[in-house]
């Protein structure tokens, strides 16, 4: 499992004092957080998770469940990070972003300095689904 194949860099800039590592709803792919890059560089570099059966990788199978997906990126995100790395995630990207910050927490270097969701409930307001009827 390569860094190449689950991210995608745009705009690469080596004077960067950030990496943001942008992670997209479900049914997103990483182009979804191009145009972003494009306002951010060059003082962030930005870097977006491409999910496997999206755009380029529509041939893999998708991960359907959101820990196992976690899990992968956790991996791929492990080793340290070259300047300070914030994690942004967006509805289901909000929910995988906080997992894999959960993962890399004590790892420095690699855990996030910060995270930012949208469009999702706060971790700490998170509840279960309720069981459907029957």
């Amino acid at each position: 499992m390569t860094t190449e194949t689950w991210l995608r860099r745009y705009h690469a800039s080596p004077s960067a004092t950030a990496e943001l590592v942008c992670f997209p709803h479900a049914g997103g792919a990483a182009a979804y957080w191009y145009p972003l890059s494009a306002l951010l560089a060059p003082g962030v570099e930005t870097l977006a998770v491409q999910y496997p059966g999206r755009q380029d990788r529509h041939r893999e199978p998708p991960v359907t469940d959101l820990h196992a997906l976690a899990d992968r990126l956790a991996e791929v995100l492990g080793e340290p990070a070259a300047r300070p790395r914030v994690f942004l995630g967006h509805s289901m990207g909000a929910s995988l972003a906080y997992e894999v910050a959960a993962r890399l927490e004590g790892r420095e270097g690699a855990a996030p300095v910060r995270l930012i969701l949208s469009g999702r409930r706060a971790p700490s307001r998170w509840r279960p689904s309720p069981e459907p009827p029957g």
